[in-house]
């Protein structure tokens, strides 16, 4: 008599999950992520490349520069430089960092506006723009583009 029940579970399982991942992606938003794995932390000489998916509705994006820390982040702010790829403007963004109560915390920079084409595929290159070599408790950098106009 339990399997019927037990199956049952599993199925509103299921379910309440690809509602879940649904309602996470929306048209007009891209983002992607890259984790800083290194123990040490994110070194100065480290680029890291963001390469979202290809945009599927042409227009123009606003995007966003997003870090993700860790408890072990000992600043209370944060900088890095950032270029896209084909440009010649390098922006440095900065990032007011405070203590969120949880493992991980999430704050946004604004790098500008891009207007791109159906298709198009962009690569954004950031660098940690802070006086020391190596800066603990970065976990992860992205990039979210968000469509905000034709």
């Amino acid at each position: 008599m339990t399997a019927p029940r037990h199956i049952g579970h599993i199925l509103l399982s299921l379910i309440l999950l690809t509602l879940v991942t649904a309602s996470c992606s929306r048209d007009g938003e891209i983002t992607c992520y890259e984790d800083i794995t290194d123990p040490e932390g994110w070194y100065e000489s480290d680029t890291i490349y963001l390469r979202p998916d290809t945009v599927t509705i042409a227009g123009t994006y606003q995007c966003d520069i997003t870090i993700r820390t860790t408890v072990a982040y000992p600043y209370s702010n944060f900088s890095v430089l950032a270029k896209v790829e084909g440009s010649q403007e390098r922006h440095t963004l900065h990032f007011n960092i405070s203590e969120g109560g949880t493992p991980y915390h999430e704050e946004q920079a604004t790098l500008g506006q891009l207007s791109l084409q159906k298709g198009a595929a962009i690569v954004v290159a950031v660098k940690q723009n802070m006086r020391r070599e190596t800066v603990p408790g970065i976990a992860a950098v992205g990039l979210r583009l968000v469509k905000v106009g034709e």
